[in-house]
């Protein structure tokens, strides 16, 4: 791990909402913390512990045959459109296909689209624009169709 692939993920994990990580690249091992700061992201709150695992970070969100919930698939910045002057990708009330992207997710300075896993209407964008997000948050309620 040379200089600056320490320093780009020291960059991105200071963009997380996590206040603790452990890392194991290859044969380096890196556990790091930081003071908890408030977030003004309308996104929810992550609470990291060792003794939680990712099925429970998120267990006060809803999902049953009728709603589906399109988690972040990875951690990084969670964007609506893919530029500012453009228009978002959903919003609230949107009919949408399985496949249609909802948002882009940048992790390391590579953009990945995130896509409906449903036919359905958007009912709820759990996260708004340039929010950091972490792994399994969710980003979009659906209402299957």
């Amino acid at each position: 791990m040379s200089i600056d692939d320490l320093n780009e993920l020291l960059s991105i994990i200071g963009e997380t909402p996590f206040s603790k990580i452990k890392v194991k690249i290859d044969d380096v091992y890196l556990e790091l913390e930081k003071p908890e700061y408030e977030s003004n992201s309308s996104c929810n709150k992550i609470q990291y512990s060792d003794d939680n695992n990712k099925e429970d970070l998120f267990k006060d969100i809803e999902e049953n045959d009728n709603i589906k919930v399109i988690k972040a698939p990875m951690v990084g910045v969670f964007y609506r459109s893919s530029n500012q002057d453009e228009e978002v990708f959903v919003k609230e009330g949107d009919d949408i296909k399985k496949g249609d992207t909802i948002g882009i997710i940048e992790a390391m300075k590579i953009m990945s689209e995130v896509s409906s896993e449903v036919d359905g209407e958007v009912v709820e964008v759990c996260c708004e624009d340039k929010a950091n997000v972490g792994y399994g948050q969710p980003l979009v309620k659906i209402k299957i169709k």
